[in-house]
């Protein structure tokens, strides 16, 4: 059977998801740092308050954002996430696309346009911060406090952070699925925090902070009940007897509409990945992206904050968490088989939308910065990652060893693809 796509070049044919969204990125940053579609001084030097549009043109942003949200529930193609129903995967890709949408635009203006652009949704914004470090005192023992003598490590745990980190690696667990790639994860995101610490004071934290709070403590009993989770959820569980009397006594019952909606809502099997990231080396560079990712995703959150003078308990910056959480769930179905199927060959829409995310915020930070970031990194930061970035190099010569080992192994195996098999026929 002929294909229709024959006639075509390969290269408009073949799918070229990462090499586009390189080049999008690079035109953005282009049109935002040069003078080619407006004269960037005149913007810097106009008044910040004229970027802040009327009550009436407010409104009207948010008819479209409504208008956009109807269309990609209803246009948007299906992700490969299935359940509780296709209409609500669309929409949070709807949602996320305004949302990187509204990062490009902030990008594109001057720093103070874009904090008082923030007031639109809070007229308290546009306003600095008062810098916070959680290592003032880090004495664990403090007799002299008359509420606690345990008042540093009691004031750390109620914290309302406590509880949302806690929760924050359950649901990484939960996205990520393998105990080694979270708990790598874990242990470089508080790597990152003494790497930045320097720039920012919300990343100074006690010793005792560090490791029994964060990565023995929220990360780890966080890790630890996502495992359980997915091994609760990883095997089918079988009803050997069905329609019982008792069911059918309980047929019409409120409990049972319940139970019968959260089995719909909940997912079937929860699948485990088998990252193996020393499988090949592309394999590892895969899993290398994927773990950059979600740091970035991470630290581009206290940056931002920072450079827009945006609380920490503010709305915009949970309604951020929030999002990129969701949106995690399927990227990372989508990033797994990307690097693990060899026969797909397309970037899904999710893991597109939020590679492009990571890059936009981080041109934001790299933008805003001005001054802020210009203080050389200490020699114990020079020296981590000088032992990280050799402990990679065994890693990569092990993933490369591992390849040529396959290589042989298979050279001589036929190939089969499972979405384009090769059919003969013979005649009789």
């Amino acid at each position: 059977m002929r294909n229709e796509y024959e006639d075509y070049n390969p290269f408009f044919v073949k799918p070229h998801t990462l090499a586009s969204l390189g080049l999008l990125v690079s035109v953005i940053f282009l049109i935002s740092n040069t003078d080619v579609l407006f004269d960037q001084a005149a913007a810097a030097e106009s008044d910040p308050r004229d970027i802040v549009p009327s009550p009436v043109a407010f409104n009207a942003l948010k008819g479209v954002a409504v208008m956009f949200l109807g269309v990609g529930a209803i246009h948007l193609p299906n992700t490969i996430m299935t359940r509780p129903i296709s209409f609500l995967w669309r929409v949070l890709l709807a949602t996320f696309i305004m949302y990187i949408a509204f990062m490009t635009f902030l990008y594109m203006l001057p720093v103070s346009h874009a904090r008082m652009f923030l007031t639109v949704f809070d007229s308290n914004l546009g306003k600095p911060l008062p810098e916070r470090s959680y290592a003032d005192d880090c004495r664990v023992y403090t007799p002299e406090n008359p509420e606690s003598q345990f008042a540093n490590i009691s004031g750390a745990v109620w914290d309302c952070h406590f509880l949302a980190h806690f929760a924050g690696w359950w649901g990484k667990m939960l996205f990520m699925r393998d105990w080694y790639i979270a708990w790598i994860c874990s242990i470089m995101f508080e790597i990152c925090e003494i790497t930045f610490r320097h720039w920012l004071p919300n990343f100074y934290e006690c010793w005792w902070d560090h490791l029994f709070l964060d990565l023995f403590g929220c990360n780890l009993i966080g890790i630890i009940l996502g495992h359980f989770t997915l091994k609760y959820y990883g095997i089918p569980k079988i009803k050997w007897v069905l329609g019982s009397v008792k069911e059918e006594k309980k047929e019409g019952c409120a409990t049972n509409k319940l139970k019968s909606l959260v089995e719909k809502i909940k997912p079937d099997i929860l699948e485990h990945y088998q990252w193996s990231a020393l499988k090949d080396t592309n394999r590892l560079f895969g899993v290398t992206a994927f773990i950059v990712v979600c740091l970035v995703a991470d630290c581009n959150n206290f940056f931002m904050k920072f450079l827009l003078w945006v609380p920490p308990e503010h709305v915009l910056l949970q309604f951020r968490v929030v999002l990129i959480g969701l949106c995690a769930i399927p990227t990372a179905k989508e990033w797994y088989e990307f690097i693990s199927n060899e026969h797909c060959h397309r970037l899904g829409p999710f893991a597109w939308c939020m590679i492009f995310n990571a890059c936009i915020e981080t041109l934001i930070v790299i933008k805003f910065q001005g001054n802020a970031f210009v203080a050389p990194f200490p020699m114990h930061v020079k020296i981590i990652w000088s032992v990280i970035g050799a402990v990679y190099t065994g890693l990569f010569v092990q993933a490369a060893t591992n390849q040529m080992r396959t290589t042989k192994l298979n050279e001589n195996e036929p190939t089969y693809n499972p979405y384009n098999p090769q059919i003969t026929t013979e005649e009789h």
